[in-house]
């Protein structure tokens, strides 16, 4: 934002801008970097969330997984056992 206005402000004096317009124009490149700084902040907690969202899925499938993993193991004769209705036996 300073550089602009100190570009605005060279610019303003070699071509004989008024006051008036030289402010006006540094209230719209004001006004337009507002609406850039928002956009940004948007998409940077749009990201965000989508990223939360993303790990959170992944950590659901990897717990998926490991859960049906753990479900299904062979025993040593090659047959699948339920180590969970085994474990619940036991106690």
């Amino acid at each position: 934002r300073e550089e602009i206005n100190k570009e605005l402000r060279r610019s303003a004096k070699s071509t004989g801008m008024n006051e008036f317009c030289v402010k006006a124009t540094q209230d719209a490149v004001d006004s337009s970097l507002q609406i850039e700084l928002e956009t940004l902040r948007e998409r940077i907690r749009r990201m965000t969330t989508d990223q939360a969202s993303m790990s959170s899925d992944h950590r659901w499938e990897r717990d998926r997984l490991r859960h049906s993993h753990d479900m299904e193991m062979m025993d040593k004769d090659g047959k699948l056992e339920d180590l969970n209705w085994k474990h619940r036996m036991e106690l």
